[in-house]
C-alpha cells in the first residue's frame, strides 16, 4: 500500500522549534515548519533558528524512514543530538564531518548507559518525559542543557533538578569491564540485549546489562546470558516492603520493586 503524504507541498524534512517566549502549556504554535528536501540544507536551516532565546529543535524526516531527532544548542557552534533513529545518526555524521560550516557535534562519552537505569531513581512522570522526547542513554540526558530542556513540553524546574541529581552520580555507579568497545557499537549491543531480555530481567540487572553492552563478549555469549537470566524465577513481592515504600511516598522505588518481583495471590 502506498503511503499518502498528508501535505505533499511540504519538503521531506521539517522542524519544530519552540516559539519565543515559550509557554509550557501552549504547543499550538509548535507546528512543523519546512526545512528542506536535502538533509544538509535542512540542518543548516534548523541550526539558523538557534540564538540566545532558542535552544532546542525537533527535526523530522516526514517522507523517509529516518524518524525524528532532537537537537540542542550547547554553546557556540556545538550541537547535541538526541535519539537512536536513523535520522539522528545521519545528523551526527554530518556534524562530525564538519560538513555544516560553523557547527560541530557535541561529543558524548564513549560509553552509553541505557536510560532504563534511571527508572528506579526518577518519578515515573519524569522518566516518561525523557522517553517521549527520544532520549536513549543517560549520557544523552546528562548533556542536555537546562535552557534547551526548559523548551520541551511539560519540563519545569523540578524535572531538571531531579535529572541533575541522578545523572551527576551515574558514572560512579557503573560496573567496570575489562575490554571496552566503541560508542556506536555499544548502542547496537544495547538494542540487541533489549530485544532478548524480559522487562523485569532488564530492570533487575540494569548495571550488569549496561556492563555487558560495553564489554566485548560475542553475541553468542550475550544470547546465552540473556536466556539464563530470563529463566530465573522472580522473587515474590513482600507486602511489608511494598507497604513501607507506598507509605513513604517513594513511588519510583515502589514501581521498581513491583516491576522486579512476582506478585502473588493468596490461596
Amino acid at each position: 500500500m502506498t503511503n499518502i503524504d498528508p501535505d505533499p507541498l511540504m519538503p521531506r524534512y521539517t522542524h519544530r522549534t519552540p516559539p519565543e517566549p515559550l509557554v509550557a502549556s501552549d504547543t499550538a504554535s509548535w507546528y512543523p515548519q519546512p526545512a528542506g528536501d536535502d538533509l544538509d540544507e535542512a540542518l543548516r536551516h534548523v541550526l539558523d533558528q538557534f540564538d540566545n532565546t532558542k535552544h532546542a529543535s525537533w527535526v523530522i524526516d516526514k517522507k523517509g524512514d529516518g524518524g525524528t531527532a532532537l537537537l540542542f544548542a550547547i554553546d557556540t557552534g556545538a550541537v547535541h543530538v538526541v535519539g537512536g533513529s536513523a535520522l539522528a545518526g545521519e545528523i551526527r555524521a554530518l556534524l562530525a564531518s564538519e560538513a555544516i560550516g560553523g557547527w560541530r557535534l557535541h561529543e558524548l562519552p564513549s560509553t552509553a548507559t541505557p536510560l532504563r537505569t534511571l527508572r528506579p531513581q526518577l518519578d515515573v512522570r519524569f522518566y516518561n518525559l525523557l522517553t517521549r522526547n527520544g532520549f536513549t542513554t543517560v549520557e544523552e540526558a546528562a548533556a542536555a542543557p537546562d535552557e534547551g530542556l526548559r523548551q520541551l513540553r511539560n519540563v519545569g524546574p523540578k524535572f531538571i533538578a531531579a535529572l541533575r541529581a541522578v545523572t551527576g552520580e551515574s558514572e560512579e555507579r557503573r560496573l567496570a569491564v575489562t575490554s571496552l568497545i566503541a560508542g556506536q557499537e555499544i548502542r547496537d549491543r544495547q538494542a540487541y540485549l533489549d530485544e532478548r531480555l524480559q522487562v523485569p530481567t532488564a530492570l533487575r540487572y540494569g548495571p550488569f546489562i549496561d556492563a555487558l553492552a560495553r564489554s566485548s563478549l560475542p553475541p553468542a555469549a550475550l544470547d546465552k546470558i540473556a536466556e539464563v537470566l530470563n529463566a530465573e524465577d522472580l522473587p515474590p513481592v513482600d507486602p511489608t516492603v511494598a507497604l513501607l515504600l507506598e507509605t513513604a511516598g517513594e513511588q519510583p522505588l515502589l514501581d521498581h520493586y513491583l516491576g522486579t518481583h512476582r506478585i502473588t495471590t493468596p490461596d
